[in-house]
């Protein structure tokens, strides 16, 4: 495995080595052998018609999902079908009303 760096010269006596820093053109042509450059196939139509992304339809709810948000539905009709008074004005029941007149009507 080559660093980059080459051995300039060696003094033994001084024990001293000097590198020289390889340029990055030299680096390259030891480490790596040259690239062969492919030529690209050119890219049908119909392939390209393959590769395009198709159109996703939604899927159909199933039965049962359907059947759930039909009862949510209804259940909100019974809610707002419901009359709400304010406050303590109800109107009297009708066992109220046949029990007692309103003159009658015991005091509790």
């Amino acid at each position: 495995m080559t660093t980059g760096w080459i051995v300039k010269e060696v003094n033994l006596e001084d024990q001293k080595v000097t590198f020289q820093k390889k340029g990055p053109s030299d680096v390259k042509t030891e480490t790596q052998p040259p690239k062969i450059k492919r030529l690209r196939k050119k890219l049908t139509e119909s392939f390209k018609d393959l590769a395009r992304k198709r159109i996703r339809r939604r899927p159909v709810p199933s039965k049962t999902k359907i059947a759930k948000v039909q009862a949510v539905v209804k259940n909100i009709e019974r809610r707002a079908a419901v009359t709400r008074y304010r406050g303590k004005l109800k109107p009297r029941k009708a066992y109220e009303k046949r029990l007692y007149k309103p003159q009658e009507k015991p005091e509790t």
